[in-house]
């Protein structure tokens, strides 16, 4: 067992990282699961090679784990790693086979058709701000809280980018570049309409942010159908935009661009080339 010196400095690294008190204990459990089994094949985790970590993956697979089980244990796993400050030499290492439930995803000329298609009210509270916000959300895959944290300060009209601020309480921070056709609009909607919410762009009241972004969902749904656009949801925007800057930028660049912690999440957006990884599991451990 780790001694509680280890498990107290380990719950110090997670929470500085921002991670829940319920991810904390998950992988205060992992990591004491991992290093019980590494004691029982006489090793320390300094000594543990990629073929250990494919014995441990089989040791989890013959107690019934899920995949998506195993997958998560892996990450926790690369947490501890991180915290001794020793390479993980089975880094990135995942499980494949799983499947999630991935919408359509639309492509960047789909992208521009349905910004373009959309056409807000001559009058009406949100007739200033709907298409704004529809454009952050389809070129920069802002979420609720992203937009409702953005300061006027955010925007950077000469550069053309704007700051978007943490999505959750552990999202990171990044600067995005907006595209040209954004930046009049919004030049226009500071200089000439904004009005004060406590340096919030919109505004600061989550309530007003959803009911306005459920009338643009509403809205867009309707505009779309007469063009034989099917849309789900506005989340189905953003998971085309991680896509697409998956495909331009690579998977580290989208995911500082997406605001993620983990490039393991900016992966369900992309078909990664995994057949490596595909062969290395097989060999030991068949995943049937």
């Amino acid at each position: 067992m780790l001694k509680l010196k280890i498990m107290n400095e380990l719950k110090i690294y997670l929470e500085k990282k921002r991670f829940t008190e319920k991810t904390i204990k998950e992988v205060e459990r992992t990591i004491r699961n991992y290093t019980d089994w590494l004691l029982s094949k006489n090793l320390t985790i300094e000594e543990a090679k990629y073929q250990d970590i494919l014995n441990y993956v089989g040791y989890l697979q013959s107690l019934k784990y899920k995949k998506v089980s195993i997958n998560i244990i892996l990450k926790h796993l690369e947490h501890y790693y991180k915290y001794k400050d020793l390479d993980n030499p089975a880094l990135g290492l995942r499980l494949i086979g799983i499947t999630y439930n991935k919408p359509n995803l639309f492509s960047n000329e789909d992208l521009d058709k349905i910004y373009d298609i959309y056409k807000s009210k001559e009058i009406g509270t949100y007739r200033e701000t709907d298409k704004l916000i529809l454009g952050l959300i389809i070129y920069q895959a802002l979420d609720i809280q992203s937009i409702l944290n953005l300061k006027t300060t955010d925007i950077n009209l000469e550069k053309g980018e704007i700051i978007a601020n943490p999505k959750t309480r552990r999202g990171q921070s990044r600067i995005i570049k907006l595209e040209p056709h954004q930046i009049l609009p919004l030049n226009y909607y500071i200089e000439k309409i904004h009005k004060s919410y406590k340096n919030n762009l919109f505004t600061d009241k989550e309530r007003t942010l959803i009911n306005q972004l459920q009338y643009i969902t509403k809205r867009l749904k309707n505009q779309l159908k007469e063009n034989d656009i099917n849309l789900k949801s506005l989340n189905q925007l953003r998971q085309s935009r991680y896509a697409i800057w998956y495909k331009q930028h690579g998977i580290r660049k989208a995911q500082y661009l997406g605001g993620f912690k983990s490039a393991y999440t900016i992966q369900k957006y992309a078909n990664l080339d995994i057949e490596d990884l595909k062969s290395a599991i097989e060999k030991f451990h068949p995943l049937g």
